[in-house]
């Protein structure tokens, strides 16, 4: 049902061939691009498994020590590798 609390699969599916689940925010925060601030707190890097910067505006998220940025996609960060952009050296963080 739409607006319904819950999990919802995935764009993809992992490597392995499971089904990514996504929790499903009730609500209006379901029907823009918001960022869940609890998923924030749990989300690492996927490589280093480092703490992640959150720039709102840019929609994206950082992995300092691996300078790698992760995009926010419809309020769903994308922690796929191949999907990240590399920080280049001259930009700030």
């Amino acid at each position: 049902m739409p607006g319904q609390s819950g999990w919802n699969a995935g764009h993809g599916t992992l490597n392995d061939g499971c089904l990514l689940l996504l929790p499903v925010l009730p609500g209006p925060q379901n029907r823009g691009s918001r960022m869940d601030m609890k998923l924030l707190d749990i989300l690492v890097c996927p490589l280093c498994k480092g703490p992640l910067l959150y720039r709102k505006n840019e929609k994206e998220l950082i992995c300092k020590a691996d300078r790698l940025v992760f995009p926010i996609r419809d309020g769903i960060p994308v922690m796929l590798e191949d999907e990240a952009r590399k920080l280049p050296p001259e930009e700030d963080i």
